[in-house]
């Protein structure tokens, strides 16, 4: 995830400085990191994939590096039936890591067929010591890529070369060859000594005590203190990725605060750090502590620590973090590290939730697009679009009825409160028959079966997803959107229809029985009213709205439940997120169907 940082923040901005090939490790980060950037730059998957991968990864532009001989043969039998696959190939120069070994290199050379089926584009290996300026093993590796490539290269003549991340970039051109993988490098980390930090990790002091010479602080009274102190108390701990070496009895973790260095004062707690601050006047809560900082660079933590800048800055995670500082009105952000009180900080705050909110509405019209296609192209899961249709139609006939029909008898009753004001009664038979039918059989139809199937829905598919059923799915070589996603939004679209025609003959029907035996109307003349008044539009408008409301629900439904994750509470929040942006989607469409109807009308 860009080193902690966030890919969705991290990546746009290397591809607006002009990158054009980007490394991700898994495929999941290869297809996100896809929706991220879009059609354009090179997205290759470090670990590779194996056969029942290949299919997606190639559908969304992502290219696998093949890295041991079961991945090269899988991906030339994959070949032979989907056609020929863009790819990568890594080989091992000595780590004894990732990579195919000097007999595996010469098995694909002389392997019938491959050039055909793989379409190599990268050849690389990956450096061991390149830290160590003049060790022998890096000119080793070298020599070893070289006879790789003069197998591999007449092969695969469109491939670049690569062998040099951050480290390897720092030896020299005779390690660049194509082209260069920069990583801990970008972010401030050694062994780039040159490089700008680019993380700041600040949050506010909570609380500030008084501790007597003699007293303890923190659990296991690690800390006593030697002197009348003063004791610090900020929002940061373990949770977010503070080791817990820094603090305690032996610990050597510190923190700046107005350009002056602190010591950790007791052991990292799950989210708080106490400091000692006594060398510092004039503090109050709401003070600014520098964990990672532009005179903090993520290596001096590292040392701290006895660990490397690259599990400082990963396990920080700080690409997540967004806190409220306190006290006042003080924001802090750690990862892009700044401070924004007052109004611009509202004005920023309310820019980025509407970047969200855009950001999650494009992932919706690619899921829906997705699902679309599956929707219209085979293979079909018969099976399962039959059960969908009795889940989602017609265990779904009662509770829409039921509310239909007193839908219609309360319409029934209001109208005629209001009509016999203007003597209008007369008009209540009409008004009840083009309400239904127009708009709220169709509407609170839509409604009830968010409430039911949105939310069935998210959580069926949200538990498949947090036990790892739609993985196995994958595993099993079945498309998770053709199997899970098409036929719901099938069943939906055309059962909402079906639905909402019953509902719209019950919603009238509650408006005949109050009018005939709670208000006196005689049955053929309410009858007779109803179906004069009535036309094809009003019925034809209702059911469009409910092909439609019918597809966004299962949309809906489908999307969080695929985007769960977080165990049981995060599919309570897929399914609570589904049932209320279905409701809000329902109402939006609903207007914006009921204008066009106007309009044509």
């Amino acid at each position: 995830d860009a080193y902690g940082l966030g890919a969705d923040r991290v990546a746009p901005a290397f591809a607006a400085a002009g990158a054009r090939t980007f490394f991700v490790v898994t495929p999941e980060e290869g297809l996100r990191l896809r929706r991220i950037l879009g059609k354009g730059p090179v997205v290759y998957v470090m670990n590779g994939a194996g056969l029942n991968a290949f299919a997606e990864l190639r559908e969304h532009g992502v290219r696998p590096v093949l890295s041991a001989g079961w991945q090269c043969r899988d991906a030339v039998r994959f070949a032979a039936g989907h056609g020929r696959l863009t790819c990568g190939v890594q080989v091992d120069t000595g780590m004894n890591r990732l990579g195919l070994e000097a007999v595996e290199v010469e098995d694909l050379a002389g392997a019938a067929g491959v050039a055909e089926a793989l379409d190599v584009r990268l050849l690389m290996s990956h450096l061991g010591s390149a830290d160590e300026i003049g060790h022998p093993a890096n000119l080793c590796q070298a020599e070893r890529f070289d006879a790789a490539l003069a197998l591999l290269q007449p092969l695969f003549p469109n491939a670049v070369q690569s062998l040099a991340a951050t480290a390897g970039i720092l030896l020299g051109d005779r390690y660049h060859y194509d082209l260069v993988r920069p990583g801990i490098g970008l972010y401030g980390g050694l062994p780039f000594r040159e490089a700008r930090p680019v993380v700041t990790v600040e949050v506010p002091i909570l609380q500030i005590r008084d501790v007597a010479a003699g007293e303890t602080v923190g659990y296991g009274r690690d800390w006593q203190a030697t002197r009348n102190s003063r004791i610090a108390t900020v929002s940061l701990g373990y949770a977010d990725g503070v080791l817990r070496c820094l603090g305690g009895s032996g610990g050597r973790g510190t923190a700046r605060i107005a350009g002056r260095t602190v010591p950790f004062a007791g052991r990292v707690n799950m989210d708080l750090v106490t400091l000692d601050v006594t060398l510092i006047p004039d503090l109050a809560p709401g003070s600014m502590v520098e964990f990672i900082g532009p005179d903090r660079g993520i290596d001096m933590v590292a040392e701290e620590a006895g660990t490397i800048g690259h599990e400082i800055l990963t396990s920080s995670r700080v690409g997540s973090w967004r806190r409220l500082g306190a006290p006042g009105a003080t924001v802090c952000r750690c990862g892009s590290a700044y401070v924004i009180p007052g109004i611009v900080g509202m004005v920023r705050a309310v820019g980025a939730q509407s970047l969200g909110a855009l950001q999650v509405v494009g992932a919706v019209v690619i899921f829906a697009g997705r699902g679309v296609w599956c929707v219209f192209t085979p293979p079909w899961y018969w099976r399962e679009i039959g059960r969908q249709f009795l889940v989602i139609g017609y265990r779904s006939l009662p509770v829409v009825g039921l509310t239909a029909f007193f839908t219609g008898a309360v319409l029934a009753l209001q109208i005629y409160v209001g009509g016999s004001r203007l003597n209008a009664e007369s008009v209540i038979a009409a008004i009840v028959a083009v309400g239904i039918t127009r708009e709220l059989g169709p509407v609170i139809g839509g409604l009830m079966v968010a409430g039911r199937i949105g939310a069935a829905i998210a959580a069926e598919i949200g538990t498949m997803r947090v036990t790892e059923q739609i993985d196995a799915l994958d595993t099993l070589s079945t498309n998770p959107f053709r199997y899970l996603v098409a036929p719901r939004l099938i069943a939906a679209t055309i059962s909402m229809p079906i639905l909402i025609g019953v509902a719209d003959t019950l919603g009238i029907l509650g408006g005949t029985v109050v009018g005939v035996q709670r208000l006196g109307f005689h049955t053929a003349a309410y009858l007779t009213a109803t179906v004069d008044f009535l036309t094809f539009n009003d019925v034809f408008s209702g059911l469009v709205k409910a092909l439609v409301f019918g597809f966004l629900i299962a949309l809906m439904g489908c999307y969080h439940g695929f985007n769960s994750d977080g165990g049981a509470q995060g599919v309570g929040r897929a399914t609570t997120n589904s049932v209320i942006s279905a409701s809000i989607v329902i109402l939006t469409a609903n207007y914006l169907l009921t204008e066009l109807f106007f309009s044509t009308s």
